[in-house]
């Protein structure tokens, strides 16, 4: 090997090294920082990280983890961001072979119109050399470059992939098919992944829809008003998270499987069918009235408007449904808690506190929803609805300070 050949290693070294040490001291860094509180992922806030992406080095939780075939660990994002690549890479590819056969093709056939049927091996052999380039000019320009190959200038660059073009094609051949083979890894990655993904939303909702099954069948048995609520509340839930689910697109991380969504849509809407007949049988006690004092202040060309998702009518009248029993929920406390401001009883008292604690917990996680997500309210009216959740946990502390 010549000196320049370990001049080129060398930099080549150094330029991992460096990209390695970037990595660990960007990270170092926000560890340091970040020492007294968790790590947390990177595309989920919320979510306690679990390792760093190789690629990136971004901490990220186990959802966001792909085993890539070296063993390395990557974000989706990364993972996404080379298949991107790599299809781009391949359809180019594609591309300039086509331009190649089309030269040979030409060459050809300029041969054989100025040289006869004795035109056609040179034809064939020069064509094949001219063919060649494209496919070595595109296949070097997708390798890195030695800093001293960069400095050749273009006229040698030209006259050397000509020269050798056949054993560059060869290279070219191996590369395309380790861009293919690629591309069925990440094809097996991405079908293990829609697995993990349609396992892991199977166990944590299974169990919630077999409760509603359960509590649909014992409140046709019996019914009560406490236990409705508490069975609507979870439809409701049901329902925002089979259509967060839904509105994952094929290629998103965290897709789940069609035919698993559509039996889990179908086992809910024979339920909703059941509640319907429940609630006709069994109306609401409020009235457009009560509703009034949860309405927000319409303001004309809000700012926060333009920014707001537009909602399809179905999921308007599924908003609508769960603002009137949380409506419905906090005008029941309320009442409870005048009529123990009348008559004082210390277990009517902890029963209204407990009621208070459980439904304030579900109306306020309805704050955290973000604007993409399925059932998402207005601000403004969340607002008003923690306003009076507010006032409630005041008058219950009063309560309990006076007696």
């Amino acid at each position: 090997m010549t000196g320049g050949g370990y001049k080129n290693v060398t930099i080549k070294l150094n330029l991992k090294v460096y990209n390695t040490i970037k990595i660990f001291l960007k990270h170092k860094l926000k560890f340091k920082i970040g020492e007294v509180k968790k790590m947390e992922c990177y595309y989920h806030p919320d979510v306690k990280a679990v390792t760093t992406c190789k690629k990136c080095g971004e901490p990220i939780c186990k959802n966001c983890s792909i085993s890539m075939t070296g063993g390395d660990i990557w974000c989706y994002s990364c993972f996404k961001k080379r298949e991107e690549k790599r299809v781009k890479i391949l359809r180019n590819f594609r591309i300039v072979a086509i331009i190649g056969v089309i030269l040979w093709i030409l060459v050809l056939f300029l041969n054989i119109k100025e040289h006869g049927t004795g035109g056609i091996i040179r034809g064939l052999i020069i064509g094949f050399f001219v063919a060649c380039l494209p496919i070595s000019y595109f296949y070097n320009s997708n390798m890195m470059e030695s800093p001293e190959a960069a400095k050749t200038s273009i006229i040698i660059k030209f006259i050397v992939r000509f020269i050798l073009g056949p054993l560059i094609l060869i290279k070219a051949i191996k590369f395309y098919k380790f861009l293919e083979e690629g591309g069925k890894a990440n094809e097996r990655i991405e079908k293990e992944l829609e697995e993990a993904n349609t396992k892991g939303f199977c166990e944590r909702n299974e169990s919630w829809i077999l409760d509603i099954e359960v509590r649909a069948k014992e409140l046709e048995k019996k019914y009560n008003v406490e236990d409705m609520r508490i069975f609507k509340d979870r439809c409701i839930f049901m329902k925002e998270v089979i259509e967060d689910a839904k509105n994952i697109k094929e290629g998103e991380n965290g897709k789940i499987k069609d035919e698993v969504l559509k039996n889990y849509e179908e086992r809910l809407e024979k339920v909703i069918e059941r509640k319907k007949t429940l609630e006709k049988k069994y109306p609401s006690s409020i009235s457009n009235y009560d509703k009034l004092a949860f309405q927000k202040v319409k303001k004309m060309n809000h700012e926060s408007d333009k920014k707001k998702r537009k909602k399809t009518e179905q999921e308007e009248e599924h908003i609508e449904e769960k603002k009137d029993l949380y409506i419905e929920i906090i005008l029941d406390i309320e009442n409870k808690v005048k009529k123990l401001e009348e008559n004082y009883n210390i277990e009517d008292v902890e029963k209204v506190k407990a009621n208070l604690d459980f439904w304030t917990r579900f109306i306020r996680i309805w704050k955290l929803k973000k604007e993409h997500n399925y059932g998402k309210e207005d601000d403004e009216v969340l607002e008003i609805f923690d306003e009076r959740l507010k006032k409630l946990e005041e008058k219950i502390k009063t309560l309990e300070s006076k007696y």
